[in-house]
């Protein structure tokens, strides 16, 4: 069996559904997390986790003295530029796996193992591409790949991603996922996941064209995760990503078995049946209207601090990038 670490640098408070996240690593044993923090809550932390407390600044001293240019790294959310380089960052964790990676912790995993299987492993060099999980082979070929310097208007390398004040998205579309394009290194990108529309209140899985537009709820059953919709309609998935929904948490027992997961909120474990799914899916037009309303008040502030954190600079300096490199040819 390949071996795995996923390495989460995380400095702030942890989210409110943290013990739930911990839950489904829980049920995944032989995959190794490796958790950066400075929240030092006492939480019930499973054995494949090893926790390292830390302050910010010690890591952003240490981003600073492995590169030999002036790097920029003000915010910890500028980290995410900074994940395809965890390979060097924390090179004394990864030396004995076959893949090393990084995931979000908006999320709640499925059995991974089902999914990444050793066949998969064996083909791929890079497994996902949009950054809320990714793997890389740990190789020589990979770990050199990411060091792509060559300007395209349409992506970062990791000199550009890395001497900016603003997130470039470089551990993702932004830069590595395309450098490994350019690069031929090969890379799996099933659908195997939920990434949940930001866009609408209700969960709607983006990308799998079967469930196009349909709406559902998640149920978590000892490390199995679906997704189902209205007629019984099931798909399982490696995880669920809740990017930037403020999640409620009505769980009452951490260590509970299953639980079950409707628009905006962790239940505790109830059965998934047309009720139910007429309850959370907003089947009434004016409770949709309101919650929608609600739900966008919320995702508006969400929006107003991400331009504050330079998504405005991004995009003017992608289309400067556009308009010079036009003018060249």
């Amino acid at each position: 069996m390949k071996k795995i670490i996923l390495i989460i640098p995380y400095f702030g408070k942890l989210p409110n559904y943290f013990p739930l996240w911990l839950k489904s690593i829980e049920y995944n044993p032989t995959i190794n997390f490796l958790l950066i923090t400075d929240d030092k809550t006492k939480y019930s932390y499973p054995k494949n986790i090893k926790v390292i407390y830390s302050q910010f600044e010690e890591i952003q001293k240490k981003i600073k003295n492995i590169f030999d240019f002036n790097v920029k790294i003000n915010k910890p959310y500028k980290l995410c530029d900074y994940r395809p380089f965890y390979n060097i960052i924390f090179d004394s964790e990864i030396k004995n796996y076959d893949f090393w990676g990084y995931c979000d912790i908006d999320l709640i995993f499925g059995n991974i193992r089902k999914f990444l299987t050793d066949e998969i492993l064996e083909e791929y060099e890079k497994i996902y591409t949009r950054g809320h999980l990714t793997l890389f082979k740990n190789s020589l070929k990979v770990n050199s790949a990411i060091r792509y310097t060559k300007i395209n208007p349409n992506f970062y390398n990791y000199k550009e991603a890395l001497t900016t004040d603003y997130a470039c998205h470089f551990d993702e579309w932004g830069g590595i996922s395309r450098i490994f394009l350019e690069e031929n290194v090969k890379q799996y990108d099933n659908i195997d996941f939920a990434d949940l529309d930001v866009k609408d209140y209700n969960f709607k899985m983006l990308f799998e064209e079967k469930l196009k537009n349909k709406y559902g709820i998640f149920e978590w059953n000892k490390g199995k995760l679906e997704f189902i919709t209205k007629n019984n309609v099931k798909k399982e998935v490696i995880y669920a990503h809740f990017q930037k929904r403020k999640m409620q948490v009505e769980v009452s027992n951490f260590e509970a078995e299953k639980f079950t997961v409707v628009p905006n909120k962790f239940l505790n474990y109830t059965k998934v049946d047309e009720k139910l799914l007429n309850k959370y899916t907003n089947s009434s037009i004016n409770v949709y209207i309101i919650n929608n309303f609600k739900y966008y008040k919320k995702r508006i502030k969400g929006i107003i601090e991400k331009a504050k954190n330079g998504a405005i600079k991004q995009r003017l300096y992608r289309f400067k990038k556009k308009i010079i490199r036009r003018n060249q040819k």
